[in-house]
């Protein structure tokens, strides 16, 4: 497989006493490992490089890869039409018409959001309100210094 890289800053090959100047186009042939160098659309010069090394120059960006975008293909109408009704869905959901203005609410839906929460009795044995409360084994709401440290107010006032 041939890729395609351009040299993004001089690269010096000691091993073969030979440098790559930026903006020279490199051609990898990765099945022979040689890497084909060309400047101004001559060949200049055709050298061994293993994978591994273009993938260090890579990552030390030296070069970069060309990436070649393909070429945009005439597009059939009918084809296109033929597509968009594949992709149609074959049924339809039956769903409920809603009105598009956003209802008053009724006078018992006001009076019913307005009553007053009515407390509810809670013994003080329950154990998840004892541990709400904070309160400790023994320790009972009537104690005025337990009242105290729960931030409750005086009973006796």
């Amino acid at each position: 497989m041939m890729k395609s890289y351009v040299a993004k800053s001089p690269i010096n090959f000691v091993q073969f006493s030979f440098r790559v100047n930026a903006g020279d186009i490199l051609v990898h042939d990765t099945v022979n490992q040689k890497l084909t160098v060309y400047r101004n659309g001559q060949i200049v010069k055709t050298l061994k490089q293993s994978s591994l090394g273009m993938s260090a120059l890579l990552k030390d960006h030296s070069a970069e890869e060309v990436v070649t975008k393909p070429s945009p293909q005439p597009i059939d109408p009918a084809e296109t039409q033929r597509m968009l009704r594949l992709s149609l869905p074959k049924l339809k959901p039956d769903l409920p018409k809603t009105p598009s203005t956003p209802q008053k609410p009724t006078q018992e839906e006001i009076r019913q959001k307005r009553k007053k929460a009515q407390p509810t009795e809670v013994s003080t044995d329950d154990p998840t309100f004892r541990e709400r409360m904070g309160l400790k084994d023994g320790e009972s709401l009537e104690d005025p210094v337990v009242r105290k440290r729960l931030g409750l107010k005086d009973k006796t006032v």
